[in-house]
């Protein structure tokens, strides 16, 4: 009998996890939020927005926290998995990432990435950068330091 591949997906990436990290992996697999990395991320933004914001960045930040390590763990040991489990993975990461980026994006002011999606961020990128930072402009570069 074949196990579902997203389950079979889940334990490599599980093991994975808990070699590299330990018992700090664990709570990526129960299925539930980290509390704790949310409530984190909720102070980090505190003073920026309101806190209702805050915990609402905090709640999409964690909520996918499983999600991203089974994409770290196909990054890092794509041979591991089968290629139904890299279908399933992707297709689950698809179906659920676009909520927590469309969230995370109207909260950072990027409304129209949420809206929109990436069709309006490229049309904005031929006059100005929506999601990296402005190059510093600088007269002359230093010398790198031969230490």
């Amino acid at each position: 009998m074949n196990a579902n591949p997203l389950d079979s997906a889940t334990r490599k990436t599980r093991t994975i996890f808990v070699r590299t990290f330990g018992s700090r992996a664990a709570p990526l697999f129960k299925g539930v939020s980290t509390q704790k990395m949310m409530e984190t991320i909720s102070v980090a933004f505190a003073r920026r927005m309101s806190r209702e914001k805050a915990a609402d960045v905090g709640f999409h930040i964690g909520d996918w926290a499983h999600d991203a390590a089974l994409v770290l763990a196909l990054h890092m040991f794509p041979e591991r998995f089968t290629r139904e489990e890299i279908r399933q993975v992707t297709d689950f990461v698809a179906a659920g990432m676009p909520y927590h980026s469309a969230a995370l994006a109207t909260h950072f002011g990027y409304e129209g990435l949420a809206r929109n999606g990436i069709r309006e961020v490229k049309q904005q990128e031929r006059t100005t950068s929506v999601c990296r930072a402005p190059r510093r402009q600088s007269a002359r570069r230093r010398p790198h330091s031969t230490l």
